[in-house]
């Protein structure tokens, strides 16, 4: 990406990006893990929501 200078799959990588945050955060919050799990939680709706942004 960073050396052709397409821009083509940065959505792609977001969206991915942002399911492993939801998928991290939900498995501490299903442990009961005091970790990062609203963080993560919140991190990913916030991908979510800026990546339509772009589309």
């Amino acid at each position: 990406m960073l050396f052709s200078e397409s821009f083509e799959l940065v959505p792609y990588n977001a969206f991915f990006l942002g399911l492993l945050m939801l998928v991290i955060g939900l498995e501490e919050l299903k442990k009961g893990e005091k970790g990062y799990r609203y963080l993560s939680i919140a991190v990913s709706l916030f991908i979510f929501l800026s990546r339509y942004k772009y589309l």
